[in-house]
This record gives C-alpha cells, sequence and structure tokens, in this order.
C-alpha cells in the first residue's frame, strides 16, 4: 500500500452500500467495512491474482484510464451488475489503481442503473471523494446519461 495515497474507502450513496476507492492490497479493512462485492478495474493482474477472500464476490475487468471511453456496453454491463449486487444486499466496492476515474466512472454507470441523473451522480461522487472523475471523457459521459 502507498504511503502517498493511503487506502480509504469513500461512500458514494446515500444508504452506505457503494464504495469506490484505490488499489486493494489488503482485504481486512473490507471484511470491517462489511463489503461483500468487488469491482476490479485496475489494470495490474501481471502482478497475480489478488486471494480474494471465498466470502467476496469478486469480478475483474480492466479499464484503461485514458481519455478513450471504454465500450459503451460494457460499462451499462458492468452498471447492472453493481446494480443486481446492491439489489441482493451486497455491499459494493467499485475499486482501481487511484480510485478517481474508472472506480467514479463504474460507480456512477451503477448509480445510473439506481435512479440517479448522471449529474446527479457526478455530483454526488464528487462531494465524497475530491478529485473524482478528473478524467473529462468518463465526466462527459456519465453527464450526458
Amino acid at each position: 500500500m502507498s504511503t502517498l495515497f493511503p487506502f480509504r474507502l469513500y461512500q458514494v450513496d446515500t444508504d452506505g452500500r457503494l464504495f469506490i476507492s484505490g488499489e486493494v492490497t489488503d482485504w481486512a479493512p473490507l471484511a470491517a467495512a462489511g463489503i461483500t462485492a468487488v469491482i476490479d478495474l485496475d489494470c495490474k493482474l501481471d502482478i497475480g491474482t489478488p486471494q480474494v477472500p471465498n466470502s467476496v464476490v469478486y469480478v475483474f475487468w480492466p479499464i484503461e484510464d485514458l481519455q478513450i471511453l471504454p465500450d459503451v456496453n460494457i460499462l451499462q454491463d458492468l452498471g447492472r451488475l453493481g446494480a443486481s449486487l446492491l439489489s441482493q444486499g451486497h455491499k459494493v466496492l467499485s475499486q482501481c489503481g487511484m480510485g478517481l476515474n474508472r472506480s467514479a466512472l463504474v460507480a456512477g454507470m451503477i448509480l445510473r442503473q439506481r435512479g440517479l441523473s448522471g449529474s446527479a451522480a457526478v455530483d454526488q461522487i464528487c462531494r465524497q471523494r475530491e478529485g473524482a472523475l478528473y478524467n473529462t471523457v468518463f465526466r462527459d459521459y456519465l453527464l450526458s446519461q
């Protein structure tokens, strides 16, 4: 875990079940927070598959943090998946390298599936996570929804 960017969970919904964060290197804080599902968007499987506890639903779908929008169909699928996990009672973490862009984009898609407008989703995420969605391509996509 980086000392420059210590691990922290950022709650981005109003009912305390959707979070974003940077890279997860220790599952203990997730267990303590009751996280039961992780959508991992980081592109670092070259360092090995994480040791995910059996009790955690783990989905790995790498997204690059570029000024290019990922496949919209995949984003919509991830949004539906996250919303479904929330509906099943899971506490869901969307995580990427820094917890700023990719995780916020997918959390925004989940919030959209839960009925928020794109603008409301962006506002809510950015209120909770300073610096989130500085990737203007990701932000603009959510705002257009």
